[in-house]
């Protein structure tokens, strides 16, 4: 089997010229009537980093959205391009505030998330990305 991959990934890099970057390769997808339409490969939201604590699991996508997934099966979504927060609560029922509202909404199960999130993100900016540590229990 890893040879079989091995051949095949030598004989795909054969078929791309050496100038073509990555962003050139086009990626056919159905829209929303499934008609079949080109993509750029840097339209594609992915996960830049992320991080494993004690509680959750944080990722930060390429379209700057950070996605905490807690153990419980909760959501934090932070949207900084809109400052928007939605919180997924362990019934899977979705909510959307505005940051300015989110802390102060008296949706105590989210501000606690918020406040976690919070410093998980904070640790991580004051580490500059290094290795992040729980200190939460």
């Amino acid at each position: 089997l890893l040879q079989h991959f091995k051949n095949y990934l030598e004989t795909e890099g054969k078929d791309s010229s050496p100038n073509e970057s990555l962003t050139d390769h086009k990626i056919l997808e159905k829209d929303e009537n499934y008609k079949l339409t080109d993509r750029k490969v840097i339209d594609i939201v992915y996960v830049k980093k992320w991080v494993r604590t004690k509680h959750a699991v944080m990722f930060r996508l390429s379209n700057k959205i950070v996605q905490v997934n807690f153990q419980d099966h909760t959501e934090i979504i932070l949207s900084s391009e809109t400052r928007m927060v939605t919180y997924v609560n362990k019934k899977g029922e979705r909510k959307s505030y505005h940051l300015s509202q989110a802390v102060d909404c008296g949706n105590m199960e989210m501000s606690k998330r918020l406040k976690y999130t919070k410093d998980i993100l904070t640790h991580m900016l004051s580490n500059n990305g290094g290795e992040l540590k729980d200190d939460n229990n």
